[in-house]
């Protein structure tokens, strides 16, 4: 029986629920590892996986696929699996090996979340491309990121699966930056897109990892080759198109409420 401010759901009851993240994004931030504080934070954190692994409650994602589907290298491997196009990828700590296997020039993106806190606030970190004169300006031994070869993406398209169900929104790569996350513009600027080849493929990617919500990253390069950078079993929705973004939410609130999408 789990009891939350007054308010009882016994997990056997069968039910519904979303864990949609395992905890905020910077939760624990700060926190010196062997101290009580970090202590306590783990026992949270092993609260909450055991919720949901606990009785006989339906979840839009398990805990075990979400964490699954979180890895970054993992979903290139699985995608380039089931036939469709990845980057060409390579972990490494040496930035002339980086630029061996994949050109003078590529891109770099974190392997996890990419944020972390400054003085100033939270900061992100976007995928961004290395030129061949910044080779050895970088500690590419710092801390393990992803590099790919860089392709150039003539549309991006962002991608949402609830079970069965895929919308696609789209937005043209000309004037932005390799990530488009860096310009405030472009998150107003997405449009309905009714690319059927992406919808079916994300559909594929969704049910592979058997992950009930995805948000997904697609381009298409300048040859219309479509190409999967990345998805996040929880990410955003909405700021797309508001038909999108009431559609989604009503899937997400019809599991919730019927155990159908």
């Amino acid at each position: 029986l789990l009891v939350v401010a007054g308010q009882s759901v016994n997990l056997k009851d069968g039910g519904t629920g979303w864990l949609r993240r395992y905890a905020p994004s910077l939760w624990g931030a700060g926190l010196v590892e062997g101290s009580l504080d970090a202590a306590r934070k783990r026992s949270v954190l092993s609260l909450i996986g055991s919720v949901t692994r606990i009785g006989d409650r339906r979840w839009l994602t398990d805990l075990e696929c979400m964490l699954r589907a979180e890895d970054r290298l993992l979903q290139l491997e699985a995608v380039r699996a089931l036939g469709y196009s990845v980057p060409d990828s390579i972990v490494t700590s040496d930035a002339d090996h980086a630029a061996s296997v994949l050109g003078r020039r590529f891109v770099v993106k974190p392997l996890t979340i990419g944020y972390y806190n400054t003085d100033d606030g939270p900061r992100a970190v976007y995928a961004s491309v290395v030129e061949e004169g910044e080779l050895h300006k970088l500690d590419f031994a710092d801390a393990p990121f992803v590099a790919q070869e860089l392709i150039v993406a003539r549309a991006h398209l962002r991608v949402v699966t609830v079970h069965g169900q895929v919308w696609v929104a789209s937005i043209q790569a000309e004037g932005r930056p390799l990530d488009w996350r860096e310009q405030p513009s472009a998150h107003t600027s997405w449009e309905v897109d009714a690319d059927e080849e992406v919808a079916a493929a994300a559909i594929d990617v969704a049910k592979s990892f058997q992950i009930g919500y995805s948000s997904q990253d697609w381009i298409r390069d300048e040859s219309g080759r479509l190409v999967f950078l990345d998805l996040n079993p929880g990410g955003q929705w909405m700021f797309l198109p508001d038909m999108i973004t009431k559609a989604v939410t009503a899937a997400i609130a019809s599991f919730m409420v019927t155990g159908r999408s």
